[in-house]
């Protein structure tokens, strides 16, 4: 066979591997984890590919990133797939298919090994671990911003083969340059890769016994640059989503890395009970776990240095593999999470390097046959591959991807919450509320859930436990808008009209952009008698405001400034606002609300005020 033919068909194995794997996640709905706020409730996105959006990708730091070749690729989907979950998913599936097999051909180009690299990429393919970043939509970031990372090899490969000037070297650079930029705007966690290709430089490339260590780090000069550049942009996106040094102090932080650096070894060789979210234990990780970490990192990084010389491709591995995980490896904690499946995506390539290498140099060394050898890997690869693609029939809907996650880490409060949120949707309200209670015993400190729990309560009708509840969230965690807000709804809904005045006004200056909240407030002080806690003029006030707000010109935003206006007497301006409310909403809203609106107009007509009982929203949500 050519060498040309062998090539081909190892990629066909590759792709056809992945699809067997992978392929059933094309009959798979959206997550509501994430999904909902990257695709299917993100308007950016769902309008498709344009200029007016496409821009807002290049300037928003939408959830907590800053990736705007992301959000694009993501807009193409829509406009190709719109809703259809299953577009989505084929997408990364065929993303991680072409890293795949590039990553085999660049491997092969570099070391001259075909058949080693093609073990290290159908590793890479069918690991267990990258079934979070292929099937799960919103980790399309994963994928995308892999295949731009191997690409870069290979333009650096071609970089290095060029001699030592002439204009294709300087085209090779400028296309690693453009290669990077297009994979930092996937995402930023590719800002490691100036120092992968200083290890690449030592092995397989074997760049230093020509060059001065210096000269090979001046020609990286501006990648690093690029990469600080990246970093100080996702600083800026990720600012509401870093924890607090009170949350996570240094020590917590610290304990957290080495440990999760000894987990993702761990789950690389045994990939059992992988979950969608593990919980950070802050400074609650026993002793013996981080003491056994700190010895296992200190041994292998002591194995790597005294061995640089005669197995050069182990030290690479190793500080690939520790090197690519230093930006997600929980130093600057980014969210709740202790670690991730997705952020071994690329990082674990070193281990599977090292790991291919030795085990080579250790079939010779005790004169294990080729044929054995082969078995040995097909057995491997089909084993992993087999608990790939279980793996992946977890994800086939929300609550069977949490359930799987708490069988894994039972007293995981972010996954009961979160299958909550799935079977409150589904109307199963009981099991809900057994979720959240279970939740907020495992996190009786966290403010999030346990307003969770509050929500869960309203929605069961449990009203007096449901107050007290939202009464202790905003305790655990005094400024929180959505607490004020729902309080001040069944404080209203009770009669208790100036505490739930007061609420509102809370939530309002701590969101002055509140729509919800400014209607509801203007509404209350319109429609309550004086004695009460009504203020026509501060309800005027507050309805005109709200009318300012994006979205605040609608049916529902007039019908209130029509309230606040009658309520102080203004009369033909109430008329006005009604009849304006009236006219919008014959196409836009529902036939209850055009029913409330025309017998709220024909009192305005009268000299009448409008006086009845309050609901969650204005009448007629």
């Amino acid at each position: 066979m050519s060498s040309r033919s062998a090539v081909v068909g190892v990629c066909a194995l590759l792709a056809l591997a992945v699809a067997v794997v992978f392929g059933r996640a094309l009959r798979y709905p959206f997550i509501t984890y994430d999904d909902h706020d990257y695709v299917w409730e993100n308007p950016h996105v769902m309008h498709g590919l344009n200029a007016q959006d496409m821009a807002w990708a290049f300037t928003a730091s939408h959830a907590s990133n800053w990736h705007p070749l992301t959000w694009i690729s993501h807009q193409l989907d829509w406009q190709l797939y719109g809703d259809w979950a299953g577009g989505h998913h084929l997408t990364n599936v065929l993303l991680h298919a072409l890293t795949a097999m590039a990553l085999f051909v660049v491997l092969r180009q570099m070391t001259g090994r075909p058949w080693h690299s093609a073990f290290v990429a159908a590793l890479f393919a069918v690991h267990p671990l990258r079934v979070e970043s292929v099937v799960w939509v919103a980790e399309r970031k994963d994928v995308l911003s892999a295949t731009f990372f191997v690409l870069i090899l290979g333009a650096y490969v071609a970089y290095c083969r060029c001699g030592t000037g002439g204009v294709s070297r300087l085209l090779s650079y400028l296309l690693i340059l453009a290669l990077f930029a297009l994979g930092l705007m996937a995402k930023p966690m590719l800002v490691t890769v100036p120092c992968v290709l200083l290890l690449l430089d030592y092995w397989p490339l074997a760049r230093y016994s020509s060059r001065a260590a210096w000269k090979l780090v001046s020609e990286k000069v501006p990648l690093f640059c690029m990469s600080a550049v990246s970093c100080l942009v996702t600083l800026w996106a990720q600012s509401a989503a870093l924890q607090t040094t009170v949350h996570y102090p240094l020590d917590a932080r610290l304990a957290n890395a080495v440990v999760s650096y000894t987990d993702y070894l761990r789950q690389f060789f045994c990939p059992v009970d992988l979950a969608l979210f593990y919980k950070h234990d802050g400074i609650c990780l026993p002793v013996w776990k981080v003491a056994g970490g700190v010895v296992v990192l200190l041994g292998v990084s002591a194995l790597a240095f005294v061995w640089r010389r005669k197995r050069p491709y182990l030290a690479v591995g190793w500080l690939w593999y520790v090197g690519m995980l230093l930006p997600v490896i929980g130093l600057i904690q980014v969210g709740a999470q202790a670690r991730a499946d997705r952020y071994t995506y690329l990082p674990q390539i070193g281990i599977a390097i090292a790991l291919t290498w030795s085990g080579d140099e250790l079939s010779k060394r005790f004169s294990v046959s080729p044929v054995a050898v082969g078995l040995l890997s097909v057995l491997l690869l089909s084993t992993m591959a087999t608990m790939a693609w279980t793996q992946v029939t977890y994800w086939q809907d929300d609550e069977t991807l949490w359930r799987h996650a708490l069988a894994c880490t039972p007293d995981n409060a972010t996954a009961r919450s979160v299958l909550a949120d799935g079977l409150l949707e589904g109307g199963r309200i009981a099991e809900a509320l057994a979720e959240r209670q279970a939740a907020v015993r495992l996190a009786p400190g966290d403010g999030p859930v346990r307003y969770n729990l509050a929500a869960t309560l309203e929605r069961a009708g449990r009203i007096t436990e449901a107050v007290a509840a939202y009464e202790e969230a905003l305790k655990l965690r005094p400024v929180y808008p959505k607490a004020h807000f729902n309080l001040a709804n069944l404080l209203a809904g009770e009669g208790n009209i100036r505490e739930a005045v007061a609420h509102y006004e809370a939530a309002i200056a701590e969101e002055p952009k509140y729509l919800k909240a400014c209607q509801n407030l203007a509404w209350l002080l319109a429609t309550s008698e004086p004695a009460e806690g009504g203020d026509p003029v501060r309800a005027i006030a507050m309805a005109e405001r709200a009318t300012h707000l994006p979205g605040g010109q609608s049916p529902l935003g007039l019908d209130v400034l029509a309230a606040a206006y009658a309520a102080s007497g203004r009369f033909p301006d109430a008329i006005a606002a009604a009849e304006r409310a009236q006219r919008l909403v014959s196409t836009t809203e529902s036939a209850d609300l055009a029913g409330q609106i025309e017998a709220r107009l024909r009192l305005y007509r009268q000299g009448r005020v409008y006086r009845g009982a309050f609901v969650a929203q204005p009448p007629g949500v």
